[in-house]
């Protein structure tokens, strides 16, 4: 290819069409009309001889080639900007949007608290939060296709993109504890294995049914299922029930501790061996060179130092 004659605003044009995965919301990204994006994306299709978007639906679906594009366009364009445009990030004037996969968990312990330093530090920077939909699951393809900027979480199970395009800093290990209410009139000082087994559980699940993490781990014991009286989508919601009825949840310990004067809980160490939760903030390697995703990510980490969080083992 030579690069003489080739229209660098291209590149510009295929990375907001990676991003939106539409004609119509990609070309209002680039302030241009539907027709000239449609252009670019024709020219683009001949020099790269590929069809790169292809029509499903009301979106358009990148091919093989388009993925294997989408890094390195990415940082090369990231270069660019960073070589002629914006030397220097300025947060206080920075108005990007920023979509964050969590669980509600750590959406009060740790999001509450970067969010109070944008708002003194980046007062324009927008968070978006969705739910994960696996609590234990790397949300991979939503990363990679542009649909999510990051993730927060523990992903012992997928955590790595086959093709090395995730990027993942450590930020804490935590582990699961049981929480029942400080006046159980079963449960006192001690929670055993027997006791464990014989109460009835609040459990949360993320998609809202299904096997849990507890449950797995009772499973793989040959130990029998625990007793559920209810399902609810959130740890905040499960901790509350517990601490109005004789029910117990199992949670990771920080949440139970932030959540234990609240609700009235008394926590109990997990009665059974389980593995360490090692939470990590993950994204895209396209997104690694970004001047505003490198301060956020740096704010998301240093918020879980200053909660007391201590660094992950992995």
């Amino acid at each position: 290819m030579n690069l003489d004659r080739f229209d660098l605003n291209l590149l510009v044009a295929f990375e907001a069409l990676m991003t939106e995965q539409q004609v119509t919301r990609a070309a209002r990204r680039l302030h241009i009309t539907q027709p000239a994006l449609s252009g670019a994306l024709a020219r683009l299709r001949a020099v790269f001889d590929d069809q790169l978007f292809v029509k499903d639906g009301k979106s358009m679906r990148p091919t093989l080639r388009a993925r294997e594009l989408d890094v390195p366009i990415r940082e090369a364009l990231a270069r660019v900007r960073q070589a002629i445009g914006r030397p220097h990030f300025q947060p206080e004037t920075s108005a990007v949007t920023v979509r964050i996969a969590t669980s509600d968990d750590l959406e009060l312990m740790l999001i509450s608290k970067v969010m109070k330093h944008l708002r003194s530090a980046a007062p324009n920077m927008k968070l978006v939060i969705r739910r994960l939909t696996g609590l234990f699951e790397l949300p991979t393809q939503e990363l990679v296709s542009g649909a999510l900027d990051m993730a927060i979480g523990a992903f012992p199970r997928g955590a790595h993109h086959p093709g090395g395009e995730i990027v993942s800093a450590p930020l804490y290990t935590d582990q699961l504890v049981c929480v029942a209410r400080e006046k159980h009139p079963t449960i006192k000082r001690t929670l055993s294995a027997a006791q464990f087994l014989e109460a009835s559980h609040v459990v949360v699940y993320y998609p809202p049914a299904g096997v849990g993490i507890v449950d797995q781990l009772l499973t793989q014991r040959g130990t029998q299922r625990r007793k559920v009286a209810m399902e609810v989508s959130h740890f905040i919601t499960a901790a509350f029930i517990v601490g109005q009825t004789d029910l117990v949840a199992s949670m990771d310990s920080r949440i139970a501790g932030h959540l234990r004067k609240g609700a009235g809980l008394r926590v109990f160490p997990f009665p059974f061996e389980s593995p360490k939760l090692n939470f990590g903030l993950y994204w895209h390697g396209r997104q690694t060179a970004d001047p505003a995703h490198t301060w956020l990510r740096q704010v998301i980490i240093e918020a879980a130092k200053e909660s007391g969080f201590s660094p992950t083992s992995s």
